[in-house]
């Protein structure tokens, strides 16, 4: 029989892994992952220590764990974009609300400004190796959707073919990024739509 003093092995009951993980994409994406200490998440989750090293075994662990949570939040609905059976310039629309976030994906409005995949892209040499895995796994994705995109609306004629598949989606992925730079540094909706509709009018047909 268990003495009434001694305390159970395995996670407390009481540990929230949907909490911390929502407070650490949170954290590494509004203030920077370099900036973010694991004491701070464990403050801001009202978890200790022990119990988060228990659940993810390490920082890394913590990390990857985080860059898949926020695949999940906006990664992912935007590659639903990209992969729906419709025109280009409709996908274009839909894309262009989505970054808006005023319209129809009103419920991110409260993210935090910018993109932590690519905050972590940047920084992708100073994490672990599931860190860096999973880093590198999000950006194959990304390319590879937009890759798809692209092909799509040529093979139906639907773009200019002004360049080969490979360019296209670099440029509109640097369409991408620097409305996401320019929403970080606080830019309006309605402005950040005005330079991907500008971008994007060399390729519409």
């Amino acid at each position: 029989m268990m003495s009434p003093n001694k305390i159970p092995r395995g996670r407390p009951q009481t540990f929230d892994r949907e909490k911390t993980l929502q407070t650490a994409v949170n954290s590494y994406w509004a203030d920077g992952v370099e900036k973010v200490s694991i004491n701070d998440i464990c403050k801001r989750a009202g978890i200790s220590k022990p119990g988060l090293y228990r659940e993810f075994q390490s920082e890394d662990g913590l990390k990857s764990a985080s860059l898949e949570a926020y695949r999940k939040i906006i990664c992912v609905p935007f590659f639903e974009i990209l992969k729906k059976d419709q025109p280009f310039i409709d996908g274009l629309e839909e894309v262009l609300e989505f970054f808006n976030r005023e319209k129809r994906y009103v419920h991110l409005r409260d993210c935090p400004e910018g993109c932590l995949h690519l905050d972590m892209f940047h920084s992708r040499l100073d994490f672990g190796t599931a860190t860096a895995k999973k880093i590198d796994d999000l950006n194959k994705e990304y390319f590879e959707q937009l890759h798809n995109w692209v092909d799509r609306a040529k093979d139906l004629g639907e773009i200019q073919e002004i360049a080969d598949t490979a360019s296209l989606v670099a440029f509109i992925s640097a369409q991408f990024r620097s409305a996401l730079c320019f929403r970080k540094t606080g830019a309006a909706s309605e402005e950040i739509e005005k330079f991907l509709r500008l971008g994007f009018r060399v390729l519409i047909k």
